[in-house]
């Protein structure tokens, strides 16, 4: 009997010492962030944060940085700006319709120069 006891006791120890190290591994953990700290600070030191304001005041570089006049660029604003526009929810603020616009049409401008460098260079 005092064999059984002594399984039982060592059981009892082996139980509690596997719960403490499971703890121990749920508390090490990294935890996942929603929003990166680095993105959080999109809104004010993004380059459309900062890039846009000094765009608009100068018309000559806002047709260079987005291949059109600010006028084409606001009217086709208001034309998706609708279609465009997302919700903000409890964990992050949506993006702009205006800054949406601003990045499709880099990324566009960008890959039609990538595919012009290519074509020159492999035909």
């Amino acid at each position: 009997m005092a064999e059984n006891l002594d399984d039982l006791e060592d059981l009892a120890v082996l139980a509690l010492l596997l719960d403490e190290e499971e703890k121990t591994k749920n508390n090490t953990k990294q935890k996942r962030l929603w929003v990166h700290d680095v993105w959080k600070k999109r809104k004010t030191e993004g380059e459309f944060a900062t890039l846009y304001k000094e765009l608009v005041d100068h018309e000559t570089k806002f047709f260079e940085y987005f291949r059109m006049p600010q006028y084409s660029f606001n009217v086709l604003l208001h034309k998706i700006e609708n279609d465009i526009k997302k919700q903000d929810t409890f964990w992050r603020e949506a993006i702009i319709p205006r800054e949406r616009l601003a990045v499709c049409l880099r990324y566009v401008y960008n890959f039609t120069m990538y595919m012009v460098i290519y074509f020159c260079k492999f035909n």
